[in-house]
């Protein structure tokens, strides 16, 4: 990713979160993408991308991660009931 996609990248997000969190301001972030290429349908493939806040350490990322994980578990554990 370019330098100049991140910064409007993590401009974005924080603006975002700005907005919908009352003026909080963003400590770190998680961003899982996932897309196919007509070559990934054709093989029954699929592509991940991660990106984090930049500076973000790995113990950042990963309650991030593990916050997301259990939230959805969580989710459905609820629909199912």
């Amino acid at each position: 990713m370019s330098a100049e996609t991140k910064a409007a990248l993590d401009d974005a997000i924080s603006a975002h979160f700005r907005d919908v969190m009352n003026g909080s301001i963003v400590t770190g972030y998680l961003l899982q993408i996932s897309g196919e290429s007509i070559e990934d349908l054709n093989a029954n493939h699929w592509s991940a991308l991660r990106e984090v806040s930049e500076g973000q350490t790995f113990l950042t990322t990963l309650g991030l991660s593990s916050y997301v994980s259990n939230s959805l578990a969580a989710q459905m554990m609820e629909s199912e009931a």
